[in-house]
């Protein structure tokens, strides 16, 4: 790990003229500090509750702002190599407008399936889920172009009722004109977690929306986005 970030971070912090022992110690401690994320990402696959982290959402969310997360979108954009701008980024709006709820994600990914298994095996949604690593040439550019739309190249990049509500444990707090304002700890596990998942999951047209008979019998009734 360290053979790894030091030489990225000394390059890099060459370049800004910054103080190099902070951004060391930053990148190494949310770089190492990430590993536990995936170790806890998959403690039990079907238990409904998470532990709570908050250091380690607080670190990921650090991970999207500043000098990693330019890093991280320049490593992306490489990735990617040349495509069209315009094209990708229509592609995308497509995919937000005709699903009610859309997740970009990586097939292997601990925290792609995790939130699988939150909105599709424990919820019931309707999900759109497009790989981005099935076929690069399409999906990396994709992965590129809503790093810049939401200032987060990870994945999974996850989409209810055309609004970006995180990936599985951060997100936004609110869109405003200057870009995304991060959270301690939003995203898909705690707006699980707060009860405002499946409502939103429901009014986007991505869960039926269950309706109390007069009998006291739950009926479902569809609703379209």
């Amino acid at each position: 790990h360290i053979l790894v970030c030091l030489p990225t971070v000394v390059f890099f912090t060459k370049q800004r003229n910054q103080p190099i022992a902070p951004a060391v110690l930053r990148t190494l401690l949310i770089g190492g500090l990430s590993a536990i994320k995936v170790a806890f990402a998959f403690k039990d696959e079907n238990a409904i509750r998470f532990p709570k982290l908050d250091i380690v959402n607080q670190l990921s969310v650090l991970s999207q702002q500043g000098l990693f997360a330019r890093l991280k979108q320049s490593l992306a954009d490489k990735a990617a190599g040349s495509y069209d701008t315009i094209a990708v980024n229509q592609q995308i709006d497509s995919y937000i407008a005709d699903n009610s709820c859309v997740m970009f994600s990586f097939s292997s990914c601990p925290y792609c399936l995790k939130a699988k298994n939150i909105l599709i095996d424990q919820l019931g949604a309707t999900v759109k889920v497009v790989e981005l690593d099935v076929d690069k040439s399409v999906g990396y550019p994709l992965r590129a172009e809503l790093g810049r739309r939401t200032g987060r190249t990870s994945v999974p990049s996850i989409w209810i009722g055309g609004k970006f509500i995180g990936g599985c444990n951060d997100g936004p707090v609110s869109v405003a004109g200057d870009g995304i304002q991060q959270s301690k700890a939003g995203g898909l596990v705690a707006l699980l977690e707060s009860g405002d998942l499946k409502p939103l999951l429901e009014s986007s047209g991505a869960l039926p929306i269950p309706k109390r008979a007069e009998k006291g019998i739950d009926v479902v009734q569809s609703v379209r986005p």
